[in-house]
């Protein structure tokens, strides 16, 4: 029997529809559940690392500081990230051991919807394997959940995911009678957006942007979405009002967000935004001065595999218009990444995106699909094991550390050649308090 599945009208196009009989449809509802489920045993081994061999560094009192406090007004000046705020201080007042969990979920749900998102342009479902290996496909895992102060990284690429996915599934296509409510929720998202990682804010700007005008086309604006609207509006000069007041992560010429005023940073984030969520080479490699020329040599070939994927997908003319649209809302997205810097932290926002349209277009064999995306899958392993290994690694490896992103500097258990040691392990810390002006790290007999 033939049957073309549609993803974007949500229904099954068959030649003979009465032939989909109960049997299929249960079959199918164990499928889509292994699907969802399998992907998060498969990350949780990297959050089952960080419980066990993680701890609170240095840089993360800035997280930690406002919720042994109590204090929201504390995280706004710190981060302007209320909503971290509230994950992380939910955790503390129950088990703070709990933030990684959710971390994981939100992630790998954000994974998810990337994934539907690549499907409902390829007008076509992965087999149950494929969208597995898709959606678990990613070598920034360990970057994205390790650490308590990127639980707004999690959240960022969770609803920056979801309202992609509602206005290219619910919003942007011919035929729906209602888009309003869809579209109102894509500005409630953006608006968690806003909140949620200072690096979202063109993304948080953008998405309303492009959602209205679609809207204006339909000419479908009604009192809620109009209110949605309004509240767009209403949280964009608070945000911006917020953070000037408080100077919170400000763009600069040096720290933090260093800003990239130079034809070749400017060139270098472009690529390495590409670069990092592609290669199956573990991005701690850049941190030994040998193994760094493998990575860059693989990231170039990536980058070019994912080029000739997105070429051929524009040649079989399948959503042409919806392959721009996302297009236009990731680059637009990801304009501070570009701008300031890029990190795999960062580029996970969209890294599913990339990786899905390579597996689903640029590798037409399902053994290399599963292949590739395993090994990008593995170099997450790889990169959380060199982090809280690096002790054990050989000598040789050790002489050539180079100082590079948390693996051999100020984010990282290495500061200026010297190995830090945590402030408290994650595992066992049941809560934070404030003590003789700083974070006290609690545990279940000490309460």
């Amino acid at each position: 029997m033939n049957r073309q599945i549609s993803v974007i009208g949500g229904c099954f196009n068959s030649s003979d529809p009465t032939r989909l009989i109960k049997p299929e449809i249960h079959s199918m509802q164990v499928n889509h559940t292994a699907a969802r489920l399998i992907p998060v045993l498969l990350v949780a081994g990297i959050t089952l690392m960080t419980w066990q061999y993680g701890g609170y560094m240095g840089d993360d009192k800035n997280a930690l500081a406002p919720v042994a406090r109590h204090s929201l007004i504390l995280a706004l000046q710190y981060f302007l990230r209320p909503f971290e705020y509230g994950i992380v201080q939910t955790a503390n007042l129950t088990n703070l051991q709990l933030w990684p969990w959710a971390s994981l979920l939100m992630a790998v749900s954000a994974s998810t919807l990337q994934v539907k998102t690549i499907e409902a342009i390829l007008q076509k479902e992965f087999t149950p394997a494929i969208r597995i290996a898709a959606t678990a496909a990613s070598p920034l895992w360990f970057q994205l959940i390790s650490q308590v102060d990127t639980v707004s990284q999690s959240l960022c690429n969770l609803t920056f995911s979801a309202a992609i996915y509602v206005l290219l599934t619910q919003v942007l296509p011919d035929g729906k009678t209602r888009v309003t409510p869809w579209a109102a929720l894509v500005n409630l998202l953006c608006c968690v957006l806003l909140f949620s990682k200072e690096l979202a804010v063109a993304a948080a700007l953008l998405t309303p942007l492009v959602t209205a005008i679609i809207v204006y086309q339909k000419r479908a604006l009604d009192r809620l979405y109009i209110a949605s609207v309004l509240l767009v509006a209403a949280t964009t000069p608070l945000w911006l009002y917020l953070k000037l007041s408080f100077n919170s992560l400000m763009p600069g010429a040096t720290g933090h967000y260093n800003t990239a005023l130079s034809a070749s940073k400017l060139g270098t984030n472009l690529i390495s935004l590409a670069g990092f969520p592609l290669t199956p080479v573990p991005t701690s490699f850049l941190s030994f001065a040998t193994l760094k020329p493998i990575w860059m040599a693989a990231s170039l070939l990536m980058i070019s595999l994912f080029f000739w994927s997105v070429w051929r997908l524009a040649k079989q003319g399948h959503n042409k218009s919806n392959l721009w649209l996302l297009a236009i809302l990731l680059i637009g997205g990801c304009a501070p990444l570009i701008y300031i810097h890029s990190s795999e932290l960062y580029v996970s926002m969209i890294g599913g995106y990339l990786t899905t349209l390579v597996i689903g277009v640029g590798l037409s064999n399902v053994a290399l699909k599963l292949a590739y995306a395993s090994a990008l899958l593995a170099c997450s392993y790889i990169n959380a094991w060199i982090y809280y290994k690096a002790e054990f690694l050989p000598k040789w490896a050790a002489d050539q550390r180079i100082e590079y992103s948390l693996y051999n500097g100020p984010d990282g258990r290495f500061y200026r050649g010297k190995l830090t040691t945590p402030i408290c392990p994650i595992l066992g810390t049941d809560s934070v308090s404030w003590m003789d002006g700083r974070v006290q790290c609690d545990r279940a007999h000490q309460r």
